[in-house]
């Protein structure tokens, strides 16, 4: 069977699908089918343009007014753009109160009351670089506040796919928390998270000419591979550093009875290593999976081909650890058996679901026929737990639904459940806004 890279399906600026879904098997699905996808406009696609606004911030406003408003007007136009997670799960603060700057510092602040018209908004770039270039005016050169902004800076530009630029500002980030509040925190370690995770999808990004030479190649691999490597060392220093940190508000706890570190701070240090936990499988299994396509001798291959079962053995104890450390930290209960089955979770334990669902697919492939399908069918208990939650916290076509569903998709084709991997792909295609009709041609949904 032919394989046809999903990415080509579904891109829109979202690396995560990439490396996610690049080995999906479209001869499912008749090619005649997918005729029109890579150059039909999904209604999903992110429309980064720099439009006509009204002014997002009163002239007499105070700097830090500015840059709440501005902020503000940043949620706004990644959500036009496709690319913030809303949900209800954190309200959104006023921004340099904020001391985590995670992605998910973007991806959890609630819709705004009066979000401006899609017509007003401008660029994610425009807004994040006008929001730096305020708080290098306004804060000394070593303040929590301007490492907030370059580590935003940096994901917008990582949303673009600029990820060169992306790098260089969550390098800026962590140098200025460093010189701030120091490296024994959660945004330091969040920012770590942030710049593993760039590293990785630029890694993954990164285009092979199919004329290529024996030296091209070869150049690509060394550029891939020192991406990779990056990304893991950057993923072992947020595990670290997330590690400390809890040691030392267990400690404070402990010792200091007029502490300020109080349970928030002390669910908080436990996600901030759940998070961290999931970041490195995550990476680890990219890297496992590198390994395992890198070309060679026979004996070079075998010897890679045991460190990558190593590595991805690793990818998935991290992954589990950071799963029952949310199960405990969210009072879940049945233990993971139950869990699954129920309805409760937050979207980061979908993540941390998701991710598994996929450390599990791929960890079937070396596998015995009756071992592998036991194997796929825990994977799959994970996946389908992190659909359920995205699904009913996130839009029915989010770009995280998505992912999840191409990987239910995955797992049912490493099964041989061929029938039920046609079924989800065409799923997802009506998810996108199109369908297939009885003729094979993509036709789009009505009102989507």
């Amino acid at each position: 069977m032919s394989h046809v890279s999903m990415f080509r399906l579904v891109s829109r600026g979202n690396t995560q699908l990439k490396h996610i879904t690049h080995n999906l098997n479209l001869s499912l699905i008749p090619q005649q089918s997918l005729r029109g996808l890579t150059t039909k406009a999904s209604p999903l696609a992110p429309t980064i343009t720099i439009q006509k606004t009204v002014p997002s911030t009163h002239p007499d406003a105070s700097p830090e007014d500015k840059l709440k408003m501005l902020q503000e007007e940043l949620v706004a136009s990644l959500k036009n753009n496709n690319i913030v997670t809303f949900t209800t799960e954190k309200p959104a603060g006023n921004p340099l109160h904020k001391s985590d700057p995670d992605e998910a510092d973007l991806d959890t602040i609630t819709s705004l009351d009066s979000p401006p018209s899609p017509s007003t908004i401008r660029a994610p770039v425009e807004i994040s670089t006008e929001i730096m270039s305020i708080s290098e005016k306004t804060f000394p050169s070593a303040h929590p506040a301007l490492a907030r902004s370059y580590n935003d800076h940096a994901y917008v530009l990582k949303t673009s796919e600029n990820f060169e630029t992306s790098i260089e500002y969550y390098i800026k980030s962590l140098q200025t928390y460093e010189e701030s509040i120091g490296k024994l925190s959660p945004s330091y370690s969040a920012v770590l998270r942030n710049l593993s995770a760039v590293y990785r999808d630029a890694a993954l990004g990164l285009e092979l000419p199919s004329e290529a030479s024996g030296e091209t190649k070869k150049d690509f691999n060394a550029e891939r591979d020192a991406l990779i490597q990056r990304s893991r060392e950057a993923a072992d220093d947020a595990l670290h550093w997330s590690e400390r940190w809890l040691k030392k508000v267990n400690k404070e706890i402990e010792e200091n009875e007029d502490t300020l570190y109080g349970p928030e701070e002390y669910t908080k240090a436990y996600e901030t290593l759940a998070d961290s936990l999931t970041n490195g499988s995550m990476t680890y299994l990219i890297q496992s999976r590198t390994l395992q396509t890198a070309s060679g001798s026979e004996k070079l291959a075998r010897e890679k081909g045991k460190v990558s079962k190593a590595i991805l053995k690793e990818s998935e104890r991290m992954c589990e650890r950071g799963i029952q450390i949310l199960i405990d930290v969210e009072g879940l209960e049945g233990g993971i058996d139950g869990v699954l089955e129920s309805e409760e979770g937050s979207l980061r334990f979908a993540k941390a679901c998701n991710s598994m669902g996929t450390i599990l697919t791929t960890k079937s492939k070396y596998m015995s026929s009756t071992s592998k399908n036991s194997q796929l069918q825990i994977a799959l208990k994970y996946l389908y737990k992190s659909y359920q939650i995205r699904e009913f916290k996130l839009h029915e076509s989010h770009d995280d639904v998505i992912v999840t569903l191409y990987g239910i998709a995955s797992a049912y084709e490493e099964m041989g459940e061929v029938e039920e991997a046609r079924k989800v792909q065409e799923f997802i295609l009506e998810r996108m806004g199109v369908r297939i009709d009885e003729d094979g041609n993509v036709v789009e949904v009505s009102g989507k």
